[in-house]
């Protein structure tokens, strides 16, 4: 997820809208399925649970309704240098004294490695940035960060 900077001249970590409205549109797409196989088949038969099916649907509806609100309506995570704060809209996440590092965890698999940037605070609590596929990408965005908030770059290989 690529940072900017507003008008403020504050970093802003951008909302992926469109990854969003693609995801809403096929989990839409999937809860018209699950809804034509009720409709078809209502009694269940046998393969597959009514409960699952009637579940299946409520989820999909339901997180379609969420990836649209939230790419229409959601706001972008700031770092506002004046309220020394991480804000969300006009709602404080956190304040840059509670944030204790920036972590870039290392996760390895077989064939991949990727990168997740996150906030830790002080409480044992973190607070995720996104995931980076390039290492540099990862670093990057945890030194822009640490920059703004005066914290710490640690790296967790896992």
């Amino acid at each position: 997820m690529p940072f900017e900077t507003n008008d403020r001249g504050h970093l802003y970590l951008s909302i992926p809208r469109i990854q969003y409205l693609i995801s809403a549109l096929l989990l839409g797409l999937t809860a018209l399925f699950f809804a034509v196989w009720i409709a078809r088949d209502p009694g269940g038969d046998g393969g597959f649970p009514n409960w699952f099916r009637v579940s299946a649907l409520i989820f999909c509806a339901a997180s379609a309704v969420g990836f649209v609100w939230w790419s229409a309506y959601g706001s972008p995570l700031e770092f506002d240098e004046g309220l020394k704060s991480l804000v969300r809209g006009h709602r404080v996440i956190a304040r840059y004294a509670d944030l204790d590092h920036v972590e870039i965890l290392e996760r390895r698999t077989h064939n991949f490695v990727f990168y997740r940037v996150r906030l830790r605070l002080n409480r044992s609590g973190k607070i995720d940035l996104g995931t980076q596929s390039s290492g540099l990408d990862a670093s990057d965005m945890a030194a822009r960060i640490a920059t703004v908030i005066d914290k710490p770059v640690r790296v967790v290989i896992r």
